[in-house]
């Protein structure tokens, strides 16, 4: 019976230590000029998709652009938004940021309109 429990207990520790530490960092592509319309993973055709699949410790890299869409983050954490060149920034039309979001960044690019709700 002992060497049970220590297997039982093994494999809840491996568990644990896995939900703990979370999935490896990804990185989301919008607007890759050579991926145009592509939607596979780890390219989206908006931001909003690229939101929606992220998950905690994910970037959302945004090629240069205007891109007229109204982008919801909602109970997401440590999501990094950013563009993908500093110097030549998307231009994004509206960001809502609402509910639980918590250590979450946008970083170069421009926001025509921001919501913040709780």
């Amino acid at each position: 019976m002992k060497p049970f429990l220590s297997i039982l207990f093994t494999v809840f520790m491996l568990g644990f230590i896995s939900l703990s530490f979370g999935a490896e960092p990804y990185t989301w592509f919008v607007g890759d000029p050579e991926h145009p319309g592509e939607d596979t993973p780890p390219y989206c055709i908006s931001i909003q998709q690229a939101v929606n699949r992220a998950y905690a410790g994910n970037d959302i890299m945004v090629w240069p652009g205007d891109y007229d869409e109204e982008v919801e983050i909602n109970n997401k954490d440590m999501i990094q938004l950013h563009a993908q060149n500093p110097n030549d920034k998307p231009v994004i039309s509206k960001i809502i940021i609402k509910g639980n979001t918590r250590n979450s960044s946008i970083k170069n690019c421009k926001i025509k309109n921001l919501k913040v709700t709780t």
